[in-house]
Parts: C-alpha cells; structure tokens; sequence
C-alpha cells in the first residue's frame, strides 16, 4: 500500500514539474524543473499564508493577490518552451522583494545578509556566474542607500556591508568554479557522446558480423564453480557438458550490427538480444568449451574456429574472435565479438586436398598404365595371331564361331588398353603440348562422315551432313580432334536404331565454330547428361553387345576442353541426342 502510494507520489510530481518536450538540452530542462518546483513551493506557502491570515487588511490582500498572479504565470511559463522570460520574471522579483524587505525593515547587524544572501545563492541555479555577480553588485548597492542607519550605526553598518560583499564574492567564486565543472563536464560529456556515436556507426556499418555482449554473468558462473572446489575446470566441463549450456546462458547478448542480421536473413534485433537461446545447441559445445576457459582465466581477447550449427539451422565454419572493451576489464561486462564464416575456405581446402589425392591417383595410375602398357600388348597381340591362325585351320562353323567371340573379347580388351593409355596421356596433357595449327574444320569433319558412311550402311543407317560454307579456320591438333569427333560418332551410331539418321551440322557461332551431331535414337535421360562424360560411365541403354570402354566421351571431351572448346549432349524435341561441340575460331 505504502510503495502504491509513494509510486503515485512519484508520478504525480513529474507531472507537475515536467518541462515542455521541445527544452531537449538537459541543462535547460533541468532549470526549468527547478523553476517549477520552486514555484510550486510558492504557491503553497502563500495558500498557507492565505489559510493562518483570516483577517488581512487591504494592502496584504493586494500583495498576496499580485504575488498569487506571478507566480502562477511563472509556473506557466517553465513548462513551456519560454521558461526563460519566467526566470527573468522570477530574478526580477527576487531582487524587488529582498530590496523592499530590506527597506521596510531596520537595517542591522545580519538582517541585511538574511534576505540578500538566498537570493544571490538562489540566482546561481539559474544563471552564469556573471550574472550572479551583477546580481550580487545590484543588490548590495541598492541596498546601502535604502538601509535605514544613524551615525551611532554606521561601523556596525560597514561591518555588514564588508561581510555582504564578502560572502557574495565567495557565493560568485564558488559559481565560477561551478560553471567550470560544469563546462568540463559537459564538454566530456559531448566528448563522450560524439565517441559513442562514433563507435555506433562504425559498429553498424561495418561489413563483418558483429555482436556486443556481456560476459560478466559467465564470468561469476565460473568463479562459483570454483569456489565449491572445481579446480580442473575442462575436465569438468568435458565431464558435465550440460554445465556448459548453463554457464553460456548466463551470457547477454547487448546488440548486434546490420551485416549480423543480414547474414543471418533476419530484419529485427529483439529476437537476437538477451540470453542466446538459439545458438545453445549441443554441437556448438566444442567452441563453447574454449570459449568459458578463456573467460575463467580473465583472458581479455579470444579467437578460435569450430562447426557450429547457426540459427538458420546450417553446420558451418565460424572464425570467432571477441576482444573486452576499454574500462570493462574487470567484469568482462562489454566485449565486442567478431563472427566470420569461414566455411567456403573449408571447402576450398577440402576441394584442394581431394584435387591433390586425385592427381596422386592419376599419377600413379598412369605411371601403371606406362609400366604396364607393353607387357599387356604383347600377349594381346600374340592371343589375335593365334586366333586369326585357328580361324583359318577351323574345320566347321562351331569353331569359327568361337574363336570370333574370342576375337571380339581380345579386340575389346586391346581397345580398353588403348583409351586407358590415351586417357592417361591426356590427363598429364596441357594446351601448350598439343600440335596446334589453323586447320579447316569442315574438311575433317567431311572425311569423318566419308569413312563412317559405310559402317553406317551396314547398319542400316543413314548419315547426312549440314555444312556452312565459308566458316572461320579453327586451331586444332588434326588427329587429336579427328578422335574426338570419331568417339561421338561411334557412340551415335551404337546407339541408333535399324534405318535411323545421324545429322551433322557446322554452323559459325559466337566467338567460334558448332558442330552438332544429332542421332535418332532413344535419347539421354536429363540425369546423365553430365555422367555419360564420366570415364567408365555407362548408361541404362548400355548393352553388353556394345563392346564399348566407357572412355570414349571422356576421351573427347578431354580433347575438346584442351583445344579450348567444350562439348555439351541435351534431348531433342523429337528424340534422340544433340552432342554440340563448341571450338574457338582462329
């Protein structure tokens, strides 16, 4: 009942003495609270002077009522934006009244100082000390010639006016000294305030996450673990990883800048201040734990790199590094944190071990191949002379028919061998090796579909050739590329249909020369439109009849990229398959 009381008490008192919103300067508003309150005082003791004189003659009417009207227009006035022309008003008749006291009353011994005096000390609330002392001067000369005195007075009355002037000098000086505190004071004060409006933009500005947080929850958290006998702190913290939720819940965070909530894809600041909730996640503990150590042993800058699971739900790499700031050393109540996603330098590390491990592998592997490469030539060789012998000597169609499905698995087998050492060739091969010149590209492509036609033919297959005359020559490697385009070939005629048609098309485009190999076939699911140029990759529509290696579209693009060009297979609107090969005209 009585904290109601008081709280009303309280709220009823700001809002009689609360300046005008527009005095925004706090010096100002604080005079013109003091002037109100004041005021207010005055309009009490006159009521209560009004109250005990029941009977009041005509001149104290007239004084009460004038008194009553100024001071209720000076209380007006201070809660406006004119509460300076009230603090004239009311120094104006500060001064009138304590002359007129000093007038009608007989001037002796202090009588002087007991009017004269509150009202210089009154006058350093409101004004510089300049004008306190004009004030003071005012007073004490007007005072001198209104003094009623005899010439039996006059020491005494010396002696007073030598202690008025005396006791109003030291009320100045004491003013100056005030001003100056004050003027200091307020210059650090702007100081203070331009460095933290410094310290602001250059927080939200700034493009790197920032968050400013207090550790002093976390820091006291640790200091009771240790004081009921935890010395081992990781130990127990490894051992009680739990503790390390409730320790980081004692942390706060104070505010985070602009680039935080970007990173983060959120628009408010509410959700991100107060106790982390989000980010206490069991896989974030490891970062944590290092994170409370540094803080126990009043370590004043941290940074560390772990996995963490972000707010947004992501495992990600987050360089973390908090320094305390300036003056909040002792608590570590105010530290600015730094977070930096480091995850895309993981990756390109990750990418870069994994890019090493396979050159080591192609290295070895064609260092294989090369040992290798003779001693499985030569028996290959040798099992193709004894089979085309027995092919010869066979005595009936059985035998025959074997020693050709022999012939065919041996000719796969050299054929395999032979792309594997292409392969390893060209995965050693750079651009600047190649035997390039400027050649015509319809030329290779014309003999191309000359030596396929009959192949084709005997397939029941149709070959049919689309060629722009007057294209630009194209720097290329003849044989190198004349096996590029023979691979695609090939694999087009595999895997055509009885009476299908295979189209080429050179056409100049941008910057270079297309050739386009379309078939009539059953297409490329979009799924392995980048698989079928993996090597050893075979599609569903692979038959084992084939006799393919699943090198040969590896082996072209291989040749196509080192020639500065690419190659790229998408469906048709009426089926089959579209190889285009994309060459860089001279």
């Amino acid at each position: 009942m009585l904290s109601t009381l008081r709280t009303h008490v309280y709220w009823l008192f700001d809002r009689l003495t609360e300046p005008a919103s527009s005095v925004t300067d706090p010096e100002a508003r604080r005079k013109a609270r003091t002037l109100a309150i004041l005021s207010l005082a005055a309009i009490i003791s006159i009521a209560g002077a009004v109250a005990l004189n029941r009977n009041p003659t005509v001149d104290n009417a007239a004084i009460i009522l004038i008194a009553t009207i100024f001071t209720m227009f000076n209380y007006g006035l201070c809660r406006t934006r004119y509460y300076r022309i009230g603090l004239v008003i009311a120094t104006t008749c500060s001064v009138v009244i304590t002359l007129a006291i000093v007038a009608s009353v007989s001037f002796n011994g202090l009588a002087a100082t007991t009017f004269i005096i509150p009202a210089i000390l009154l006058s350093t609330l409101f004004w510089s000390a300049r004008i306190t002392a004009l004030i003071a001067v005012i007073e004490i000369v007007c005072a001198l010639p209104l003094a009623r005195f005899t010439p039996e007075t006059v020491p005494d009355t010396i002696l007073t006016f030598s202690y008025l002037a005396s006791l109003a000098g030291f009320i100045v000086l004491v003013s100056v000294l005030r001003q100056r505190t004050t003027s200091e004071l307020q210059a650090r004060t702007h100081e203070l305030a331009a460095s933290e409006s410094r310290y602001r933009g250059l927080f939200e500005a700034t493009p790197v996450p920032l968050w400013e947080e207090d550790f002093s929850g976390i820091r006291s958290y640790l200091d009771n673990l240790r004081a009921q006998g935890v010395h081992n702190l990781r130990a127990y913290l490894e051992a009680n990883p739990t503790t390390i939720d409730e320790a980081m819940s004692q942390m706060r965070v104070l505010d985070v800048n602009r680039a935080t909530l970007d990173s983060l894809g959120m628009t408010d600041k509410a959700s991100l201040l107060g106790s982390p909730k989000g980010m206490l996640q069991p896989e974030n503990r490891a970062s944590f734990l290092n994170q409370l150590l540094a803080t126990a042993n009043r370590e004043l800058e941290y940074e560390g790199e772990n996995r963490h699971l972000t707010l947004a739900g992501e495992h990600r790499y987050l360089n973390v590094r908090w320094s305390v700031m300036p003056g909040h050393e002792e608590h570590l109540s105010r530290a600015v944190v730094q977070v930096l996603d480091v995850t895309d330098r993981y990756q390109a590390e990750e990418q870069r071990l994994e890019l090493a491990v396979e050159r080591e592998r192609v290295a070895v592997l064609q260092q294989f191949i090369n040992s290798v490469h003779h001693d499985l030539m030569t028996p290959v060789t040798a099992l193709k002379t004894g089979l085309y012998l027995l092919d010869k000597t066979a005595t009936d169609d059985k035998q025959r028919e074997r020693v050709q499905r022999l012939d065919t698995q041996v000719s796969f087998l050299e054929k395999l061998i032979q792309d594997m050492l292409m392969m390893s060739r060209l995965d050693s091969l750079v651009r600047d090796e190649m035997q390039l010149h400027a050649d015509d590209l319809n030329a290779l492509v014309n003999g191309l579909v000359s030596y396929y036609q009959p192949i084709a033919n005997s397939k029941h297959l149709k070959i049919e050739r689309v060629i722009q005359q007057g294209i630009p020559s194209v720097r290329m490697d003849t044989d190198q590329l004349k096996r590029a385009f023979a691979n695609v070939l090939d694999n087009a005629l595999k895997f055509t249909p009885d009476n299908g048609t295979i189209t080429v098309i050179t056409e100049q485009s941008a910057g270079g020369i297309c050739v386009d190999i379309r078939d009539t076939g059953p297409g490329i699911p979009d799924d392995q439109t980048e698989r079928i140029f993996e090597r050893f990759y075979r599609g569903a529509r692979h038959r084992p009849s084939d006799g393919g290696t699943g090198l040969g579209l590896t082996i072209a693009r291989k040749i196509i990229e080192a020639h500065g060009g690419k190659i790229t297979v998408h469906r048709a609107d009426t089926g089959g398959a579209i190889f285009r090969v994309w060459l860089p005209s001279t």
